[in-house]
């Protein structure tokens, strides 16, 4: 089955949003409220949020996931610089307005202080990088063709 990255996009937001409402007693709340009354939940962005140091074996802050990101057609719009809470972040839109906007942002680690660094820095040290090397190449080919071949009914 020939899927494109807006289908995969689509199927990984419904995905990460039910994982929320498994998570988060009000957020589910919130969507049984809304249904209720004849709405829908529309969500106008996402955010992760990510350490700037050493993360095992996947890349470390917002480059793990802006290759992800990228290979499902969004693109960098703005980034931030917030000092004094000693985070950096980046925004991201995809072409298509209906999809939510990303935002990213890391901690800077080498900015806190030196317990603080440790504790991070021991909390993430042996993260293992979760996506398998057929999964790498999946992206690769999403981004170079915009569509890639998937071998179950199911995406995610």
């Amino acid at each position: 089955m020939k899927v494109t990255a807006k289908e995969i996009t689509k199927a990984l937001l419904a995905q990460l949003w039910a994982m929320y409402l498994e998570r988060v007693l009000y957020a589910r709340e919130y969507q049984r409220l809304v249904i209720s009354k004849g709405g829908s939940v529309v969500n106008d962005h996402i955010a992760f949020r990510t350490f700037n140091t050493h993360t095992g074996e996947q890349p470390e802050g917002i480059r793990a996931l802006r290759h992800i990101i990228s290979c499902l057609d969004y693109f960098p719009v703005e980034k931030y610089d917030f000092k004094k809470k000693k985070l950096k972040a980046v925004h991201f839109e995809h072409p298509d307005p209906m999809l939510p906007k990303i935002f990213v942002s890391q901690l800077e680690v080498d900015q806190l202080p030196d317990w603080a660094q440790q504790v991070i820095k021991n909390a993430v040290k042996d993260t293992p990088y979760l996506l398998s090397d057929g999964s790498i190449e999946l992206l690769a080919t999403l981004k170079e063709k915009g569509s890639c071949l998937v071998l179950q009914a199911k995406l995610l």
